[in-house]
């Protein structure tokens, strides 16, 4: 497709200029350990955009130069450093590259199996809360073919009862076409993120 960076200059206008969002917290009030996950779309299609938007992994040789770990994973991988010791069968609380669907379930799973440890145990996670919001915007047309753009956005944060804690936000943007191909993708990368104490 010709004049993609013409596009790609339009969407960050779209991305600067903010995109409307609501929540719903699917958490009960009184838990300490909540999920908030929206996608707001209008319509089947801007539906699909989202979940392509979501389900695109950077190349491995990207995530290679920075992995932390030894040996990287097979397969797709979205992470890039595990980011704090839990205890055994605790799960893990991985730094991301990217937001991908994947990531996204990955911290979801986490709060949820942390919903289940008992308030006095030992290796107790006091808190945890993961927010995610995925919005889209139509940016504009080039050669009869709309484009668009998907914003993501992860929160997480989470606090131990004899451990430190962590927490960062990663952000994502996607520019892709109507039929779903990706022009641009902004934010992938390293991912700052805070360990404090407890």
């Amino acid at each position: 497709m010709r004049n993609v960076p013409l596009i790609v200059c339009l969407c960050f206008a779209c991305i600067s200029a903010g995109l409307g969002c609501r929540s719903m917290n699917i958490s009960s009030p009184e838990s300490n350990h909540t999920v908030m996950i929206t996608r707001l779309s209008d319509g089947p299609l801007e539906k699909k955009l989202v979940r392509v938007a979501e389900s695109v992994y950077p190349s491995r040789e990207d995530i290679s130069s920075i992995y932390e770990q030894g040996e990287m994973p097979g397969g797709n991988v979205w992470w890039y450093s595990r980011g704090l010791a839990v205890p055994e069968n605790r799960g893990e609380i991985l730094i991301p590259y990217c937001i991908t669907t994947e990531a996204v379930e990955h911290y979801e799973a986490l709060v949820n199996d942390w919903k289940q440890i008992p308030q006095d145990a030992p290796d107790d996670w006091m808190s945890s809360s993961l927010e995610y919001t995925a919005t889209i915007k139509l940016c504009g047309v080039i050669e009869e073919t709309d484009i668009y753009v998907v914003e993501m956005l992860l929160k997480w944060r989470s606090h131990g009862r004899l451990m430190v804690g962590v927490l960062f936000e990663k952000t994502r943007s996607v520019i892709l076409t109507e039929d779903g191909k990706v022009l641009s993708i902004i934010g992938d990368g390293v991912t700052l993120f805070t360990f404090y104490l407890d």
